[in-house]
């Protein structure tokens, strides 16, 4: 699998991500699930560190395409998750 293809398949995964979570506060609903806590986590580390590798920037330029989950991202963040 290319770069291209793992860079087009994480997005595929954002978009349903980001079709669940809605304009609502947590993906079901006004509550935090595991599923948020999981999907924070790893936003959070995508979105806060510095890649060098294959990816370069281009992680965090994919998850930038979707604001309703980086705000997700900082809002459990700002939290204290």
């Amino acid at each position: 699998m290319s770069s291209k293809d793992v860079l087009r398949e994480f997005d595929n995964v954002l978009s349903v991500f980001s079709e669940l979570l809605g304009e609502k506060k947590y993906l079901f609903g006004e509550r935090l699930s595991d599923f948020d806590c999981l999907l924070f986590g790893h936003l959070y580390a995508i979105l806060t560190t510095k890649y060098m590798g294959t990816f370069g920037g281009d992680l965090q330029q994919t998850i930038a395409k979707y604001q309703n989950l980086i705000d997700h991202t900082k809002e459990i963040d700002r939290r204290g998750f």
